[in-house]
């Protein structure tokens, strides 16, 4: 793994991520697409795509049982 990591397969990876999500967004219309990271107890925000204005910010966690 650390050999992907340091000859930036993983920055490829993070803007495949990005890409996906922006295309997603414009084929269903929506503002707001992202992947979270959901254990049953927490939800971290992993990648997140806003179109027009912010819903949902990278990197945001919030309780599982708050979370929507």
């Amino acid at each position: 793994m650390q050999q992907f990591l340091s000859n930036g397969y993983y920055k490829e990876l993070e803007q495949a991520a990005i890409d996906v999500l922006r295309r997603l967004s414009q084929f269903i219309d929506i503002n707001t697409v992202f992947i979270a990271k959901n254990d049953r107890e927490q939800v971290e925000i992993m990648h997140s795509f806003n179109r027009d204005y912010i819903v949902i910010e990278e990197g945001l966690e919030t309780n599982f049982v708050d979370s929507y």
